[in-house]
């Protein structure tokens, strides 16, 4: 099974009967394919690696923003490049998504091929929404790279936004929804998008795989200056000539770094390799060369890292070609984006329509020495959401009661169940009535 991207979300605020405002339905959709997607296997495992080095509790901006651009001098490193040169390639190519998506249209699908540790994935992370990104494929030939990188992708927690959001919730949700989501107005916005797939392979990237064929973009970076010149060659060919991504974006070092490198491109070097390129596929235009990582004294060399990228201008010149499956998917990780405010209306469609069919009897009533309330269980409630059920397994019972009180006033109310600790407890002395209006009027979300 292929993921196949919804596309981008226009949010209307218009009810079309369905329960909850136009959009949300396409969210709801986009979870039950992303749970669907979630069901193929892996392909393959990757190797066991010594975790030890890695704390899970490093804070995601450390992840995220990875350095490794030091020089050792007797065991001591010196940084050569502020900020780390990482950093700055990962901007750059980070920038020209932006431009992209703002330019040409949304970054649906984004291939990542040599990803390596999965720097520009981690450094990506936050931003996904902004380019609109539904599926993220990465693949490398290295399986003990990918393993680590797989390892450290799985420790943000910005990754998985729902653990943020529910750990606030869950320590003061009425502090959370009336503080939190105010102060942090545009950060929540930020998530409104929809959820994304992470999908990684095994693979050379030499060779095609069809699963990384008509992406938005193809992003490579730090890669083909390990490779031969022939090997070169034929990368190109199978991304321009099979893969046909609506951009490809790249680059090389610009100066001698390492002695894994097979080559270097000089300035006007790498001039010459992007006519050629371009001369062989007119259907793209270059947008080009761009130079990263500029150092005091070697203005003459521009930059470190030379980009380039190749923007797709005439897709009817491409004749398409059956294509083979080369790599092989060794993980797959779901970013929930867009959940909690799908779920908040979820939740509310759901207790309104349970309103709508039960009656608040006095006989069910539990009363103690001071006061009396009716005990609803969750789980109840949440059988009358009109949302696929992958989606509303994965509300937590907690969140859903702490959404409906603070719907209904409720958080006003101390009082806590003891028998159900997911239940929505509502004061004897409010009436179905009263609860259906306040749920209509309500602007807690």
């Amino acid at each position: 099974m292929s993921f196949v991207p919804m596309g981008h979300v226009d949010y209307e605020e218009e009810d079309d009967g369905w329960g909850v405002v136009q959009g949300d339905k396409d969210l709801l959709n986009a979870f039950d394919e992303l749970d669907a997607a979630l069901y193929v296997q892996p392909e393959k495992e990757l190797p066991p690696i010594e975790t030890s080095n890695f704390d899970k509790n490093t804070p995601a901006e450390l992840v995220i923003h990875h350095d490794d651009d030091h020089d050792h001098h007797d065991g001591h490193p010196k940084r050569i490049f502020n900020p780390a040169l990482q950093v700055q390639r990962n901007t750059f190519a980070q920038n020209a998504l932006l431009n992209f998506a703002r330019t040409v249209g949304p970054v649906n699908k984004l291939c990542i091929m040599g990803c390596g540790e999965m720097s520009l994935e981690r450094f990506l992370c936050p931003r996904m929404t902004e380019i609109s990104a539904r599926n993220v494929l990465s693949v490398d030939i290295d399986e003990r790279t990918l393993a680590v990188g797989n390892f450290q992708i799985e420790s943000l927690e910005i990754f998985f936004l729902n653990v943020i959001l529910d750990r606030l919730i869950n320590e003061n949700p009425v502090t959370f929804y009336r503080q939190t989501l105010t102060e942090n107005d545009s950060f929540i916005k930020k998530q409104l998008g929809l959820p994304v797939l992470y999908q990684v392979f095994s693979g050379n990237i030499i060779y095609e795989d069809a699963r990384f064929a008509d992406a938005d973009c193809i992003i490579s970076l730090e890669v083909i200056e390990h490779m031969t010149l022939e090997e070169v060659q034929r990368f190109v060919s199978v991304v321009l000539g099979l893969l046909r991504p609506k951009m490809l974006s790249k680059n090389v070092p610009g100066v001698f770094r390492h002695d894994d490198h097979k080559f270097e491109f000089t300035m006007q070097q790498f001039h010459e390799w992007i006519r050629a390129v371009n001369a062989d596929f007119p259907q793209y235009r270059v947008d080009g060369p761009h130079y990263v990582g500029k150092l005091r004294g070697f203005e003459n060399l521009r930059g470190a890292t030379q980009f380039v990228a190749f923007v797709q201008i005439s897709p009817e010149l491409i004749l398409a070609r059956p294509l083979g499956t080369s790599f092989m998917m060794v993980q797959q990780l779901a970013a929930l984006t867009g959940f909690h405010g799908v779920q908040k209306r979820v939740v509310r469609q759901a207790f309104t329509e349970w309103l709508e069919h039960n009656e608040l009897l006095e006989a069910a009533l539990k009363k103690d020495n001071s006061s009396s309330h009716w005990e609803i269980d969750v789980a109840k409630i949440l059988r009358h959401a009109h949302a696929p059920i992958s989606f509303v397994v994965k509300i937590e019972p907690r969140a859903a009661a702490d959404t409906i009180r603070l719907l209904c006033g409720l958080d006003t109310i101390l009082i806590e169940p003891v028998a159900n600790p997911n239940a929505v407890i509502i004061p004897g002395y409010y009436t179905k009535q009263r609860l259906l209006a306040t749920l209509t009027n309500s602007k807690a979300f």
